[in-house]
């Protein structure tokens, strides 16, 4: 019977992890991670675009 308890407990746990993280986020904690390497790649493009155009104009 513990052992139900706790997994209960944990799974309660899960799901108001879940609820704060969408409301954080707007997005699940699945959703944010397929978007992370998008988020991960913007700022390094945007530096590259950054720096091609100094060279460009010089």
């Amino acid at each position: 019977m513990a052992t139900v308890a706790r997994a209960i407990a944990w799974i309660k746990r899960v799901s108001s992890l879940n609820r704060h993280f969408g409301s954080v986020t707007a997005m699940s904690p699945l959703q944010f991670q397929k978007q992370l390497p998008l988020f991960r790649a913007s700022p390094s493009q945007d530096a590259a675009r950054l720096q091609t155009a100094a060279i460009v104009q010089e």
